[in-house]
């Protein structure tokens, strides 16, 4: 399955939201600014996801 990740970044907590091809959402949610935190929230959906940047 294809999805796709859009965050908006902010200085206190980030949003994060992903779609699948038919533009459903796979999740929506706020991530602290902070790299593990970043980290263990995309785990569960990191095989769905070709690239990062």
């Amino acid at each position: 399955m294809q999805a796709f990740i859009g965050i908006d970044i902010a200085k206190q907590a980030h949003w994060a939201c992903a779609i699948d091809r038919d533009a459903k959402v796979m999740f929506s949610m706020a991530v602290e600014n902070d790299p593990p935190a970043i980290a263990s929230n995309r785990t569960p959906y990191a095989t769905n996801f070709k690239k990062a940047a």
